[in-house]
């Protein structure tokens, strides 16, 4: 596909957010060279104050964001409200030669 050809394809519609997961499967199942060349023109992108919510909307569409989609960047704080971490404790360090594992070969010494 030649570059004046993408500049003359109509550009999805578009919001704040960026295009739809629907209407991005729908383009790059129906023209796939053209959908790569709108990607990377970044046909696809939401408005940068936009782009944290965007992200996260996307995660929690494929399970992988639990929290509330709020638009802030910043996973340790919502990791914190939603999963006790381990606290550290203090540990002693490893005992006796090689750490008392012992290596044991089968073979015959050569």
């Amino acid at each position: 596909m030649r570059a004046d050809d993408v500049a003359a394809a109509p550009l999805p519609p578009r919001d704040a957010m960026g295009v739809s997961h629907e209407l991005r499967a729908t383009l790059r199942r129906e023209d796939a060279a053209a959908f790569a060349d709108l990607l990377e023109q970044g046909a696809f992108d939401p408005d940068a104050d936009r782009m944290a919510a965007a992200i996260q909307t996307e995660l929690f569409r494929m399970s992988c964001y639990a929290s509330t989609v709020d638009g802030l960047w910043g996973a340790v704080r919502s990791l914190r409200s939603s999963v006790t971490l381990p606290q550290p404790t203090s540990v002693r360090p490893p005992q006796g030669p090689r750490w008392g594992f012992t290596v044991r070969s089968s073979r015959a010494p050569t």
